[in-house]
């Protein structure tokens, strides 16, 4: 087909102008690769509160910026409840492991314990050999200096990953304030510059919405239960730490498939190869029962009542956030994964014609 000089030039003026959009769209997108935590964190609470929000302003007549307000006031809350049972949790266990330390004697005292028990796992090979000659030649003071070192080197990371997420969550309201207080404006912009038809745009706002609400209230509310359960578990049986063992098992939840196994089924398996059989074989059956069957309960009714995410993309979602994102890839990632092939369908539906041969060759 033949285009005149005006259609020619129109088409590479068009395909400038979409290749300078295309890349000032990748300069910002480097650019802002340092908040996108915050960034994506504020679209998800956008999404989770949306209804809420909408409720304030049009039934109770709020204001939407004193609705807005109140919201992040929320949200933050809810934020903060698991940064402060995390820290609680982990606290705890160091200083009841450092107290056991200190009812044996010390590291220095541990020693020769340790020594010994290195000593007696092979007697035909350490043959002749005392305690006194291995702890003897234990030097305690450059390794109390290089526990020293490590701890400040741990203690200058941990405040730079503090001032980070400091930084991130306050990107993360401030972008959230103005995504309540002119939502209707950027829905409108969002269907104005959106690729595909109206009736496709809505279904992607829905879609993404049932998506989050599974990804992250159906998931979380699965990660507490679990754990809450598995923590009960190791407290019945008298495994120690079942709190902070509950809480590991917790964050394995966001695991398709293992999940929290990967705690129970090791505790009982020591514990049998220890001869305790009662503790083994009892975690064992309460994990495999009973933790379980919440997994599965709890995954039936957030897939009929939110949305569905396939374990698979949940899997692949959790190995691409968590180096993005993170703590918070277990979610996001596979929150952005399914909203990815839900574009991708989307894009089939509206744009390839030949439809019926294309769905006959999958």
């Amino acid at each position: 087909m033949i285009h005149s000089p005006e259609q020619h030039g129109h088409n590479i003026k068009r395909r400038s102008a979409m290749l300078a959009i295309v890349a000032l769209g990748a300069l910002l997108v480097y650019a802002l690769r340092d908040f996108q935590g915050g960034i994506l964190g504020a679209l998800i609470i956008y999404t989770l509160f949306l209804p809420l929000h909408k409720r304030f302003v049009n039934k109770l007549r709020i204001r939407r910026s004193l609705s807005a307000a109140f919201i992040m006031l929320v949200s933050s809350i809810v934020i903060l409840i698991p940064i402060v049972a995390t820290v609680l949790v982990v606290s705890n266990s160091v200083i009841n492991y450092v107290d056991r330390i200190e009812q044996k004697g010390g590291i220095s005292e541990s020693m020769p314990n340790l020594a010994s028990a290195f000593i007696d796992t092979d007697r035909e090979l350490f043959n002749g050999v005392k305690v006194g000659d291995i702890t003897s030649q234990i030097e305690l003071g450059p390794i109390a200096e290089n526990i020293a070192q490590s701890a400040q080197t741990f203690a200058v990371s941990a405040a730079s990953g503090i001032s980070n997420l400091g930084l991130q969550i306050l990107v993360m309201f401030f972008i959230l304030f103005y995504l309540l207080k002119d939502t209707d404006k950027l829905t409108k912009v969002f269907y104005n510059y959106s690729p595909f038809n109206n009736k496709n745009s809505k279904r992607l706002l829905t879609e993404f919405r049932n998506t989050t609400y599974a990804g992250v209230v159906g998931t979380g509310l699965n990660a507490v239960a679990q754990g809450f359960v598995l923590s009960i578990g190791f407290w019945i049986f008298g495994f120690p730490e079942p709190v902070f063992w509950g809480f590991i098992g917790g964050i394995l939840s966001f695991v398709p498939v293992v999940g929290p196994a990967l705690v129970w089924a090791p505790a009982g398996v020591i514990a049998l190869l220890q001869n305790d059989y009662l503790p083994g074989v009892g975690i064992l059956l309460w994990g495999g029962l009973l933790v379980s069957l919440i997994d599965n309960a709890l995954r039936l009714v957030v897939n009929s009542k939110m949305g569905h995410i396939h374990p698979l993309v949940s899997l692949l979602g959790i190995f691409i956030g968590l180096p993005l994102f993170g703590i918070l890839g277990l979610v996001i990632g596979p929150v952005l994964l399914s909203f990815f092939i839900l574009a991708v369908k989307m894009y089939r539906d509206e744009f390839l014609t030949d439809k019926k041969s294309f769905k006959d060759g999958v």
